[in-house]
């Protein structure tokens, strides 16, 4: 990601939502698997926080459509489980993301779960896992690749939940003519529209609230603070500098 998109996630960070390891020589020295020793990284740091690690790409979502939720799901798992595994279906995502926020007609109109929703069926193709950090000694890409003495891997039925994958078709990206090597019919599918409604709404006001910030002009300072200290300390400008 560029520094422009880097402020949506600096702004879960600042609020205490999420965090986030970067690393800047991806691809420039090591080739395409460099994000393993990131996954690694994550996997090892969150033996200590988390019981649960959902292991998923940004442009995939977990949907859950077993009883009760997803947390009521896991909690049922003997304690042998070390990683339940969902299969997937790929939503095909024909154009690029616009590379800037310019209007709230524009962000409706390329949200992602609105705008594609020609979809293939629900299939192990590519397989995403979560799973118990402690249990599991080394990761692949989306899955365990091998787990401590005993533990287990459990293969989630498709009526309980499955991941849907806004699948790029751009051919210069990786793997991006996998349409052209699929056989499937297509079907259009979307989210839970109550979800879809709230997803909306909570995306316009992230959206709103990180890139409607600009910086505070000098004559909207109060004068007993721009008396008292330097301008220098209060970091403005004034509007027709």
């Amino acid at each position: 990601m560029n520094e422009y998109d880097r402020k949506i996630i600096d702004n879960y960070e600042r609020l205490g939502i999420a965090e986030s390891t970067k690393y800047t020589l991806e691809y420039l020295r090591l080739g395409w698997m460099f994000h393993l020793l990131q996954t690694h990284e994550c996997h090892h740091r969150s033996k200590f926080h988390s019981k649960w690690v959902v292991n998923m790409d940004i442009d995939e979502r977990l949907v859950y459509t077993g009883p009760f939720n997803l947390k009521h799901y896991l909690r049922s798992m003997p304690s042998y489980i070390g990683e339940i595994s969902f299969p997937t279906n790929r939503v095909l995502k024909t154009e690029q993301v616009p590379e800037r926020f310019l209007s709230y007609d524009q962000l409706l109109e390329d949200m992602l779960f609105l705008k594609y929703n020609k979809t293939t069926e629900i299939s192990w193709y590519n397989l995403k896992g979560i799973i118990r950090p402690e249990l599991v000694a080394s990761l692949f890409y989306h899955w365990s690749y091998f787990q401590f003495e005993g533990v287990r891997v459990m293969s989630v039925p498709r009526r309980i939940g499955h991941v849907r994958h806004y699948r790029n078709m751009n051919k210069s990206a990786l793997n991006g003519n996998w349409i052209e090597n699929y056989n499937g019919s297509l079907t259009e599918t979307r989210l839970d529209p109550s979800f879809e409604k709230k997803l909306v709404r909570a995306v316009k006001k992230r959206v709103k609230y990180v890139y409607d910030q600009r910086i505070v002009r000098c004559e909207e300072i109060p004068e007993w603070l721009t008396s008292r200290f330097r301008r220098e300390l209060l970091d403005c400008k004034f509007r027709y500098e």
